[in-house]
């Protein structure tokens, strides 16, 4: 809801479309990139992008909202790669803050890895869930993740373990479950 009441029109082939803010966008897009587990790290041009095309973005606003949400190792991480393989400066207080947490070069340089390697195979089940969780700064927010994952069939969950179609057509019905 608070990304939607900020939403800003722009001119676009001649109409007029909403859109987030450069600040909103780049909290989503680290979120996103961090969601995926980095797995095309060349997506940090995205960010280096948004960043070196917004010179007016209000840093401290982002950064308090990162850290509302959660989200603020994610956040760092993105810029930290961003910075690190596109040469993108970051004001003085984000360094300050990708400093402090420590973490950030111990994931990067596990992305690094992976990317390296990702020709021959993507990461585990067991890498991915444990990238997923240090990507979290807040307890709560890796114990939501933990249970939603528990909670949340995957594709392959459905392969193996089929249901009877009339079940799969009450499922359907459900709201929450008609993606399945």
């Amino acid at each position: 809801n608070e990304l939607w009441s900020r939403l800003k029109e722009i001119s676009l082939g001649g109409a007029t479309v909403k859109t987030l803010t450069s600040e909103d966008l780049l909290f989503v897009l680290c979120v996103h990139h961090a969601k995926d587990g980095w797995e095309w790290l060349e997506r940090a041009r995205d960010i280096a992008a948004l960043v070196g095309q917004s010179p007016d973005l209000q840093w401290e606003e982002i950064i308090q909202r990162a850290r509302r949400f959660g989200g603020l190792r994610m956040l760092l991480l993105g810029l930290f790669l961003a910075s690190d393989l596109f040469e993108m400066r970051l004001p003085s207080r984000v360094e300050q803050l990708i400093q402090e947490d420590s973490s950030l070069e111990i994931l990067a340089q596990e992305i690094r890895r992976r990317s390296d390697r990702q020709a021959q195979a993507g990461p585990s089940v067991w890498q991915r869930l444990r990238f997923h969780l240090k990507v979290r700064e807040r307890f709560i927010d890796q114990v939501r993740f933990l249970v939603f994952l528990a909670l949340s069939p995957s594709g392959s969950d459905w392969e193996s373990l089929p249901l009877p179609i009339w079940l799969c057509r009450r499922i359907r019905k459900i709201p929450e479950l008609a993606s399945f």
